[in-house]
């Protein structure tokens, strides 16, 4: 995925800007020289490197790289996924070789010197000697300011930064080309620039050097033709991490630091959703990929308090990064009106024990407090340089800004030296570095927690490892717990004083007995808990620590007692496959949740579920499609792939999407059957997404109690909506509870159809086959669209035409098995299909798809009609595919008459004379449709027309006694015919007029010999009647 971009409208969320002072920024630096493409190591530790690998990186690969490169010895550095490791070198092997070697090696992340701190470091950046960095400025430095943060006193000492830690930079983007910042620029180890892959899976292609969430690209500088945009990303970064003692511009307080881009910002500011989407993107990186971010500097703020981004902020929290945050520019008390994001507490509902959040206020260079500042004795922690602070802009430059936004990249770039000087220091401790140090400033007594301002000068001591005192005391009560197949979590009592670093040791254990042991991992002081990772499944270890202060020779603890654990076999692996289609009504005798956007429903399972080996009583349901087990929150908006760290965990997913129930359908639960064969449903039913309500979808999860398959069932998967529909932004698959292993059916892509279904289980798969029995015809130049389904097999479906050729003008898409596009050709084609799984097994099946002439009503016009009179017309089509079924569009049929929609005919007996104007369409049996607009007239009916006898001819002699046929002409408007005749030669009927209906002819007999007779024909409608021969009786005798 990436996020929704109409989210932030949906939520009402908050316009985002950032915090530089509202003063026209003074351009000042001209175009620099760029540092060289190499240079010579810098001075670093003979025969020891540090080797940084991959997050993604096994046991096995780490092992087999120190075997092949060499290590005489190794330890761990860094927290927990970072695998970042301390590498001692086998006697004669130079740095610049083993440099060449690990750096060259598939697993490996990064390998550099480890370098050498000196007293020597000064800067001789031109800005800097000239005094016009003065927040650089120490009262020890030279040049000197006392209100200035000390940095250079630092760089003094020796301590100028390093590139194994990175710092986060959630703003406007960066020029990564710059010449001050180029070579502090993140490089994402896990990716292949430009090949438009996501080379290491964590949903963004190409993020070389962070993300563009503004853009949703991989583009984090857009300002190489308008030097505003990107300035203030670009000013931030050059205050964090400028490139220092190269005689060219400004200096940061890193020379050395990592700078990861994560862009929120454009030129008319962001939203809440944007910035969260730029927190968990970094936390992601540390979480999963392990890589060392520190600090996030955030110089920006806006809106209210938002749950989903102090949810954020928290998890950055989790992941040992601080959150640092600008004040705000509007001269007012944060006590009183809160300012957000800096005044979140990250503690996780006092929980964690400190805040991860660190607020920062602007001063002048005389130790004023600047009078856009915002200030708060107990929501902001301390003041650091904002007024006057010259850094880089876009197109080389440089440029003197003022705003909270300045003053917070001098406590980000604090806290990322403080890290450099103590690789092992938590994040808490660096907060408590800062702000323990601050220098008191009358300015800001009373307006900020500490009264103070940063002083890395004073903050150095604190963030350095402790003296090489005697160890005291030791580690007790060690216990050790599997967490998973791979991982065994240890906890301890901390009972040891003086301590840089806690030993973690592991053993194997054999018949109960164990093992040498080895360190496994040095980790930061005062730990108490460790995770032992890349292990072997169903392996018994032994596990001990122990407190070292390994400065000057040292000390050590004691070992802590052993702890033994056995890592967890296996679950069986969940393998997930097309399935037969069966939709379970859960509307009917089912639970309904009203939920509302982003929100969930607890309830307990009807009986207990087994996802990869854990088991599950209960499970709380999403409004965004998915279903979480056990506790946790099942709220998250932002989809992401399986398997992912961060939360959620735990979940099964038929469409993990951004919905909103709020706008129309209904989310409800299921059980039929009886134990120990029940089956547990939840359905999302009409439920649209979060764009508009008219982008419904109908899906559901189906839990099998017996066997413990869990099938997703799809009534309805189009949205109507590229952003959404078929799955394009969702998240399907079933993920453990760590995050670790998942079954990911698809993300982010179209895979889904009406009326299929997916089935994930630990059992055997069926045979693989194409289930599409027999595809829909169509209509030339109609769109088609029409998704062929498979079952069984594995998944990872591909698809192809074995033989045969689709009608011209489809395509069939080998991912997804969509047939689309606009037939161009009326005909009939036949061909067969392939589809692949995941296996590489294969199946096909012949389908034909019957393209037909465009449907048109035939029928050029219909006949007029009398009132009174029967009607009857029948229309006619042609194309399409029958049989028809006729309507009226527009207009009505005259009164009296009415139309079969089956046939298409119009019949009745008008009873009004009118000319009535009538839009008749057809629709075939494919659902295509036509219109002709008709007309009919009925006029009111006249007396019949005027007309002659025919035969026998007036006078006529020797006539038929038995078969006399008596005939006459059509009389136009009649509606019958009646005739007489007698022998009575008086222009009268004197017998009956007897009628023949429309029939112009009668046959009569029985007549007497030589007998004259006389005969009359009328015309006959309702309006009256009309004698023939204008009344004239016409004679005629018989014969003998």
């Amino acid at each position: 995925m990436g996020l929704n971009p109409t989210r932030g409208a949906s939520r009402g969320a908050w316009l985002l800007t950032l915090l530089a002072a509202g003063v026209a920024p003074l351009m000042l630096g001209t175009s620099a020289t760029a540092a060289p493409a190499s240079v010579p190591l810098a001075p670093h530790v003979a025969g020891r490197i540090i080797v940084g690998f991959k997050g993604t990186s096994k046991a096995t690969e780490r092992i087999g790289a120190f075997n092949r490169h060499g290590a005489a010895h190794h330890r761990s550095l860094g927290t927990k996924g970072t695998f970042t490791e301390v590498v001692e070198l086998p006697a004669g092997t130079s740095v610049e070789q083993a440099l060449a070697a690990y750096g060259s090696d598939p697993s490996v992340r990064f390998a550099e010197p480890d370098y050498v701190l000196t007293h020597q470091a000064t800067s001789n950046d031109p800005d800097f000697t000239s005094g016009a960095l003065w927040g650089m400025e120490g009262d020890a430095s030279s040049p000197a300011n006392a209100n200035g943060t000390g940095a250079a006193e630092a760089w003094g000492a020796g301590y100028t930064g390093s590139s194994s830690v990175v710092v986060g930079v959630i703003d406007e983007g960066i020029q990564i080309t710059h010449p001050e910042l180029a070579a502090n620029i993140w490089v994402n180890p896990g990716e292949i620039a430009g090949n438009g892959i996501d080379d290491d899976g964590n949903g963004y292609i190409d993020d070389v050097n962070g993300w563009d969430f503004f853009n949703n690209d991989n583009t984090v500088f857009d300002g190489a033709t308008n030097a505003t945009i990107d300035a203030h990303g670009t000013h931030v970064s050059g205050t964090i991490g400028g490139i220092g003692g190269n005689g060219v511009g400004v200096a940061g307080v890193n020379w050395n630091v990592k700078i990861i881009s994560a862009k929120f910002l454009g030129p008319t500011g962001g939203s809440t959703s944007g910035a969260i989407a730029a927190l968990n993107y970094l936390t992601n990186l540390k979480a999963r990929y392990g890589v060392n971010i520190v600090a996030i500097n955030n110089s920006w703020g806006g809106g209210a308090f938002d749950q989903a981004l102090l949810d954020a902020i928290n998890a950055a929290g989790d992941q040992n990064m601080l959150f640092i945050a600008a004040a705000g520019n509007s001269g007012t008390n944060n006590d009183t009106v809160a300012s957000y994001p800096s005044n979140y507490q990250c503690t996780k509902g006092g929980t964690r024990g400190w805040d991860c959040v660190v607020a920062v206020a602007a001063i002048d260079s005389a130790g004023g407090l600047a009078n856009f500042s915002q200030y708060g004795a107990t929501t902001v922690d301390l003041g650091a340089p904002g007024v006057g602070i010259k850094s880089t802009v876009p197109n080389n430059s440089y440029a003197i800004y003022d705003g909270t936004s300045m003053a917070t990249p001098h406590v980000t770039g604090a806290a990322a030296l403080c890290a450099s000087m103590n690789p092992g220091i938590s994040a808490a401790a660096i907060r408590n570095a800062i702000t323990s140090t601050a220098a008191p400033t009358a300015s800001l007594t009373g307006k900020t927690v500490t009264g103070g301002r940063l002083d890395i000068g004073a903050m150095m001591q604190a963030c350095l490892p402790a003296a090489a005192a005697p160890v005291a005391g030791g580690p007790s009560n060690l216990t050790a717990t599997p967490v998973d197949t791979a991982s065994i979590a240890l906890s301890w009592v901390d009972g040891a004083t003086n301590q840089s670093q806690y030993d973690v040791e592991r053993a194997p254990s054999t018949g109960g007995v164990c093992g040498t042991y080895a360190v496994v991992a040095s980790i930061a002081p005062n730990s108490t808990s460790y995770t032992s990772v890349g292990l072997t499944s169903g392996t018994t270890y032994c596990f001990r620590v122990r407190a070292l202060n390994a400065f000057n020779g040292g000390t050590s603890s004691a070992y802590s007692n052993e702890a033994v654990a056995t890592t967890k076999l296996p679950p069986p692996p969940f393998v997930c496959a097309g399935a037969p289609y069966s939709w379970i009504d859960a509307t009917v005798g089912g639970t309904s949740y009203a939920l509302t956007d982003d929100s969930s429903a607890s309830l307990p399972l009807p009986f207990p579920v087994t996802l990869y080996g854990d088991v599950y009583t209960t499970a709380s349901i999403s409004s965004n499609g998915f279903l979480r087990l056990g506790s946790g929150a099942a709220t998250a908006f932002a989809n992401v792939g399986i398997p992912n760290a961060l939360d959620p965990n735990a979940f099964i997913a038929p469409w993990w999407d951004d919905l909103n129930p709020a706008l129309g359908g209904q989310i409800r639960s299921l059980t039929s059957g009886t134990a120990p064969n029940r089956t547990f449903t939840v359905a999302w039913v009409g439920v649209p997404h979060i764009a508009a309500a008219s982008t419904a979808v109908s899906f559901e999860a189906v839990i099998d109690e017996a066997t413990g398959d869990i099938t997703f069932n799809y009534l309805d998967a189009l949205t109507g909506n590229a952003t959404s529909d078929r799955g394009v932004g969702a998240t399907i698959g079933l993920e453990n509870g760590l995050g670790t292993v998942g079954a990911q059916v698809s993300l982010n892509t179209a895979s889904r159809g009406d009326l299929s279904s997916v089935r994930c289980t630990t059992g055997a798969l069926s045979p693989l086959a194409v289930s599409t029995a027999a595809l829909p015809g169509v209509g030339t130049a109609t769109a088609y669209s029409q998704m062929l389904q498979a079952v069984g097999g594995r998944l990872g479906y591909t698809w192809a035409l074995a033989s045969g050729t689709l009608p011209a003008g489809l395509t069939l898409n080998a991912a997804t098995g969509l047939i689309s596009g606009t037939p161009t050709t009326a005909g009939t084609s036949t061909f067969t299909v392939r589809v692949t799984d995941g296996a590489a097994s294969t199946a096909t099946a012949s389908l034909s798809i019957v393209v037909t002439a465009p449907l048109t009503i035939s029928t050029a016009s219909l006949p007029s009609g009398l009132v009174g009179s029967a009607y009857s017309a029948t229309l006619a089509a042609t194309g399409g595919t029958a049989p028809y079924t006729w309507s009226i569009s527009a207009g009505t049929l005259p009164a009296g008459l009415s139309l079969n929609a089956t046939t298409g005919a119009i019949t009745g007996t008008p009873t009004t004379a009118v000319t009535s104007s009538v839009t008749f369409r057809v629709t075939d049996s494919a659902a295509r449709t036509t219109t002709k607009a008709l007309s009919i007239a009925i006029t009111a009916p006249a007396l019949p027309g005027a007309f002659n006898k025919s035969a026998p001819a007036n006078n006529a002699t020797g006539s038929s006694r038995t078969a006399l046929t008596l005939s006459w002409a059509a009389s136009s408007g009649a509606t019958r015919y009646e005739y007489c005749f007698d022998t009575v030669n008086d222009n009268v009927c004197n017998a009956t007029w007897t009628s023949t209906g429309t029939a112009r002819t009668v046959t009569i007999g029985g007549l007497g010999s030589l007998t004259a007779y006389y005969w009359e024909v009328r015309a006959v409608n309702a309006v009256g009647t009309t004698l023939a021969n204008t009344g004239t009786w016409w004679k005629f005798t018989t014969a003998r």
